[in-house]
């Protein structure tokens, strides 16, 4: 007797990873977030679910509209006293558990744990000066996301409906030291592992099953963020993903998959005490931006998944100088139990 679970079951957990949004959808990367999109929920997973999962993003090519640029250009384009980001690099671990609560409402928790360097240029002078590079290297615990999941039910044989809500508590670490530089700087919060701030998500899912045997359901999903003031009276700009995904089981125990998401966030405000020399490099300046994703999902024992994403942006527009990277690679495992 085989220990390879059905092709049924392998779907399932494909879209378990790709079609709901948790808070790893928006840790904070720099200049666009960590936009990889995984599901972290699933009908037909058993009663309780942990996952855990590694994204890695660097980074370090600098753009402004559609196109990519050089420092000087930057500095002639951001003006004086502004901050100029050089590069990113994050390495994002997050732990989830799920429960199902009844056959229509799960209940999720994402605890993200940061490590993180940042490199940027403050532009004071009209040349460049190496003294005006500030870096920061840190790590910490993320804020976590509660979420709820709860299926409103379909008509027959059309397209099954899911809505989402949530909360982004802060729980994280707010505070982080500078590595080198020698005027004084601070860090946005965004950057850190922290932002201090409570922040509201809700979203619609909707699935639909499609007619040849192998390919997964075709599913569209849309999710909201509304960003709260958090550390020093800084408000990240609200943020929407939307992403469009389905998959082909080549084996019972073997399924590729498919993604199109894109991602929109609002300029970032900040309001503090000393708001005459506010934060000059808002990490999400009314950026937009497309991903193609392409994933492999391989189940390795019942109720135990391994899977990789690897995110490629194909089109972005920012409206000011920032760093992006044009892949992100997101790897993880799922252990689900339980009827």
């Amino acid at each position: 007797m085989s220990l390879r679970p059905s092709r049924v079951a392998v779907a399932a957990w494909l879209m378990l990873m790709l079609t709901l949004l948790p808070g790893l959808a928006f840790a904070t990367c720099g200049a666009e977030g960590c936009p990889c999109v995984r599901r972290g929920l699933s009908d037909n997973a058993g009663r309780f679910m942990f996952d855990v999962r590694v994204l890695d993003v660097r980074q370090d090519e600098l753009v402004l509209g559609n196109d990519r640029i050089s420092l000087p250009d930057a500095m002639a384009s951001s003006g004086a006293h502004h901050h100029i980001p050089l590069r990113t690099w994050t390495r994002a671990w997050s732990l989830e558990s799920a429960m199902r609560v009844s056959d229509r409402l799960r209940l999720s928790l994402n605890v993200p744990y940061v490590e993180r360097e940042h490199v940027r240029y403050d532009n004071h002078t009209a040349t460049y000066d190496p003294a005006l590079v500030q870096s920061w290297r840190f790590h910490g615990i993320g804020d976590a996301v509660l979420q709820a999941q709860f299926r409103v039910g379909s008509l027959e044989g059309g397209p099954r409906a899911t809505v989402q809500a949530g909360v982004k508590l802060p729980t994280g670490r707010r505070q982080v030291e500078r590595t080198t530089g020698i005027f004084p700087a601070t860090l946005q919060p965004t950057l850190r592992p922290g932002s201090g701030s409570t922040d509201l998500l809700a979203g619609v899912s909707l699935s639909q099953a499609l007619p040849w045997a192998p390919v997964l359901p075709l599913s569209l999903n849309v999710l909201h963020r509304w960003n709260g003031r958090g550390t020093d009276d800084y408000r990240a700009g609200d943020e929407t993903q939307v992403s469009l995904s389905s998959g082909w089981a080549v084996k019972p125990w073997l399924t590729l998959t498919g993604l199109v998401n894109a991602s929109a966030h609002a300029s970032d405000s900040w309001t503090g005490p000393t708001a005459s020399d506010p934060y000059r490099e808002p990490s999400h300046a009314g950026a937009r931006a497309l991903f193609l994703t392409p994933g492999v999902s391989a189940s390795v024992a019942p109720g135990m998944t391994v899977y990789a994403l690897l995110q490629n942006r194909v089109w972005g527009h920012c409206d000011q100088p920032m760093v992006v990277a044009r892949h992100y690679l997101l790897v993880g495992s799922s252990v689900s139990f339980g009827d």
